[in-house]
């Protein structure tokens, strides 16, 4: 079963660690998609084309943000917009300042064939002790829904930590 990645990327290079953020999670995923907005001000769009010109399974789309979104979120409208890019069975939101462990990735490398229809996966191993969050006053999640087996009916919640979906019997959480 193949897995994209999917990172969405607004000015993140002023405030994260976005390259760590996908070097760290690059090895699991079949393909990666990075959305950015083409209006950031400062090097977002540079590093994403320059990953992809590095890595050939990297693909970029640029997406400008709505900042007076209807959502609510220019975030969560933003990665729905990329979600729409995604051709792969399973998809994984990864965020800007999350820094995955590398035992985390291998055993989604080496699990995913066994995902079942509608599985949507919490990892609580990602808050902040553990990623880029801790530099963020403020900022952290207990757990997060990260990945999520592919359905016409899914999208991202308004903020874009967790899923949303119309079958809510897909919305259970598988780990």
């Amino acid at each position: 079963m193949n897995l994209t990645n999917l990172y969405v990327w607004r000015n993140v290079c002023a405030a994260y660690l976005p390259l760590e953020s996908v070097l760290t999670t690059l090895d699991m995923a079949d393909e990666a998609v990075i959305c950015v907005d083409p209006t950031s001000t400062d090097e977002t769009c540079d590093l994403a084309y320059a990953i992809s010109q590095k890595y050939p399974q990297v693909r970029v789309i640029e997406h400008v943000w709505d900042m007076t979104s209807k959502m609510g979120s220019a975030i969560g409208e933003a990665s729905n917009f990329a979600l729409k890019h995604v051709e792969t069975e399973l998809v994984c939101n990864v965020q800007a300042d999350e820094v995955w462990y590398a035992e985390l990735t291998d055993w989604v490398k080496n699990s995913k064939e066994n995902f079942r229809e509608g599985d949507l996966f919490s990892f609580s191993f990602l808050h902040t002790r553990y990623n880029a969050q801790e530099l963020q006053a403020n900022a952290g999640y207990k757990t997060a829904v990260k990945m999520a087996r592919m359905s016409t009916s899914l999208k991202f919640a308004r903020d874009a930590w967790c899923f949303e979906g119309d079958d809510t019997d897909m919305l259970h959480v598988g780990l």
